[in-house]
């Protein structure tokens, strides 16, 4: 799926709150380096074993390619509720232009690779 707005002033993504996925609130562990409650999140499993977000490098899965567009339209955390706009992991091919981030609690956006062993 494909996100392409009127223009970064004609059209506006937000939300009232942040909403995590079941088992995940802002008090858990390493939150600040997951996707739950970002805004939209084009996300693909980067580990087979039994994390999805870090293990061992040699069960990593390839990234998935997205074919993917987000353009001409505004992303906002209504007044820092929302913890970050778009989090894209482990996706390839994945165009982002002409888009505004505003007013979120941690960041605009993430675009990562799914190699976390760092996470460990």
């Amino acid at each position: 799926v494909s996100l392409k707005g009127a223009g970064q002033s004609a059209t506006t993504i937000t939300s009232a709150d942040a909403i995590p996925s079941p088992g995940f609130t802002p008090s858990t562990p390493d939150w600040k380096l997951m996707h739950h409650g970002s805004l939209i999140q084009l996300v693909s499993p980067g580990y087979s074993g039994p994390s999805p977000h870090y293990g061992d490098p040699a069960l990593m899965i390839a990234s998935v390619n997205g074919n993917q567009t987000v353009s001409d339209l505004t992303l906002d955390g209504n007044a820092k509720k929302i913890k970050a706009g778009l989090w894209m992991l482990n996706r390839n091919n994945v165009t982002v232009h002409h888009v505004s981030f505003k007013n979120f609690q941690m960041r605009g956006a993430v675009l990562a690779r799914s190699d976390m062993w760092w996470y460990v």
